[in-house]
């Protein structure tokens, strides 16, 4: 089959020049998780990939990347002007995409598209009639939980996405938000890579976490629970957000909080395989425990080191025994307790669970994996075949 995927994702080289370079940090969830899918599907059908980039950072351009990685790539460049990006983004990247179609591939070529993005959502539907292909929706979250948008966006979002020929889903809520007409739809919970063997990056015990600084992702509590039972452990915090001020404050006042920027996806896997504990300390949230789970709890049951979590319904039925669960609603006291519980004389750990899932979370939700449900999935929506 062949596939057309729109993302806002790029070629690792360009993401990376992007972290090291960008005055506005670029998002790397987003990044990795489109990233996976990606090499997940060119593991069994023809892909290519067009890609919304923030051209005004003047660092990385529109243009065709044909034939420079295993994956080809076309950018486009967002209008800096908002009325602008509105209006014709979308209808650009549509007539881009349809002039470069091979109508030859027409009978097996299918649109794949990130459902949070309106643009590209909008691109997709365009495309879908003009090229007479199915669309399939890629849901990684209600757009209700998404920080600092309008109601207006939430409908919009819903709407165009509500009429796609197949559904690829984070979770059961999410089919139910989105699949009111029951169309062809696949779910898993996440994609993984393996954590490769590698020489540690930074040789003192460490506990670790990576990911984006909000106080609603519990990085207050991490810290303060840190500071007041004091483990023999430093503190290694990646990842860039509206806390970072505060995160580097710490860092200033405790030598042993180490902030180390936003880190790039290797060295971010080298940091949670060495780890003496990786921590998940996002707050419990009802809503969030039904549409999604954090994406770095699949890194983290990779990577092969013990782990600490604020509870997750779905992984606390499918791991419950590799994960050192914080029961408690206030992540804060859960943690200090779990420190306080866990910490020797010596202040070294002690009595961990440990995680013994990387073979497991590999063979549910690594590339091969998830390359066979894609492929099933796009199938079953050229054939109109409902079967589950």
């Amino acid at each position: 089959m062949n596939v057309i995927y729109l993302t806002t994702a790029m070629r690792d080289d360009d993401f990376r020049l992007l972290v090291h370079l960008a005055t506005k940090k670029p998002n790397p969830a987003g990044q990795n998780f489109h990233n996976k899918i990606i090499r997940a599907i060119s593991l069994k059908d023809n892909i290519q990939v067009y890609s919304i980039v923030p051209s005004f950072e003047h660092i990385v351009y529109e243009g065709n990347f044909e034939g420079k990685s295993v994956i080809d790539f076309f950018y486009f460049e967002a209008p800096k002007n908002r009325f602008k990006r509105y209006f014709s983004l979308a209808k650009t990247i549509a007539k881009t995409i349809e002039g470069r179609f091979d109508y030859t591939r027409q009978a097996d070529t299918i649109i794949v598209y990130d459902s949070l993005n309106i643009y590209l959502a909008k691109a997709a539907l365009i495309l879908s009639h003009k090229l007479g292909v199915k669309r399939v929706a890629i849901l990684t979250d209600n757009p209700n939980n998404i920080s600092g948008v309008t109601h207006a966006y939430v409908k919009k979002v819903i709407k165009l996405s509500r009429t796609a020929d197949g559904f690829f889903s984070l979770s059961n809520s999410l089919i139910d938000l989105f699949n009111p007409h029951q169309r062809n739809f696949a779910i898993t919970e996440g994609v993984v890579e393996p954590n490769p063997r590698s020489f540690p990056l930074y040789n003192k015990p460490y506990i670790y976490f990576g990911g984006a600084l909000y106080i609603k992702y519990g990085v207050p509590a991490l810290i303060a629970a840190y500071q007041m039972e004091k483990p023999d452990y430093d503190l290694l915090i990646a990842g860039h957000g509206p806390y970072e001020a505060e995160v580097r404050a710490a860092s200033f006042i405790n030598p042993r909080i180490i902030y180390l920027g936003q880190v790039g996806r290797a060295e971010n896997y080298n940091y949670e395989r060495h780890s003496s504990l990786n921590i998940n300390p996002r707050r419990y949230n009802e809503d969030l425990d039904k549409n999604s789970i954090p994406s770095k709890m699949l890194e983290y049951l990779a990577a092969g080191q013990p782990i600490l979590s604020t509870k997750q319904s779905r992984l606390m039925t499918l791991f419950p025994n590799d994960v050192n669960w914080i029961e408690t609603g206030d992540n804060m006291i859960g943690i200090k307790r779990f420190f306080h519980d866990h910490l020797d004389a010596r202040k070294k750990f002690t009595n961990l669970k440990l995680n013994s899932a990387e073979a497991n979370v590999l063979s549910k939700y690594g590339l091969e994996a998830t390359a066979r449900i894609f492929h099933s999935l796009l199938s079953r929506v050229l054939h109109n075949d409902q079967r589950l």
